[in-house]
């Protein structure tokens, strides 16, 4: 069970980083899927928030590439809730108070919201999955299986 927990960490930090990283590279390409609002896509980013993309993304590669089961773990819940907490303030202000850009072009929309939330809600339940997966400390003493013989 540790080890699927370890590769399921490792896995999921991976997809989750490459898939941001591809998002905010296609993001910065005018395109009818994702990115600047003057494009009319399905999902509004614009250059700020495909920044953001692209930070978490390489960030949650060296997650999957660099740390132990356990860092993956705290890591991935870090993550997960950081973009909650992105998600909550977006659902106040859809630019982040000005910081997408203006106001109404630059404001995450419905989609947006949905993909940030599963994004959070999959890291923070991976990263659970991985930390209740360590082995407990090992037990100091003679082993009692060896006392008996």
């Amino acid at each position: 069970a540790e080890d699927e927990a370890a590769n399921l960490a490792t896995r999921s930090a991976l997809a989750l980083g490459a898939i941001l990283v591809v998002v905010a590279i296609v993001g910065f390409v005018p395109n009818p899927i994702v990115g600047d609002p003057a494009n009319g896509p399905f999902i509004v980013t614009g250059a700020v928030l495909d920044t953001i993309h692209l930070a978490s993304g390489m960030a949650l590669l060296w997650v999957g590439l660099a740390l132990t089961t356990r860092g993956q773990g705290k890591a991935l819940i870090a993550f997960g809730g950081t973009w909650v907490v992105l998600v909550v303030l977006t659902l106040l202000s859809a630019n982040l108070f000005g910081i997408l850009g203006a106001a109404p072009w630059y404001g995450v929309n419905l989609p947006g919201h949905l993909l940030h939330l599963a994004l959070a809600l999959s890291a923070v339940a991976v990263g659970l999955i991985a930390l209740r997966s360590e082995p407990s400390a090992p037990v100091i003493g003679p082993d009692p299986e060896e006392a008996d013989a």
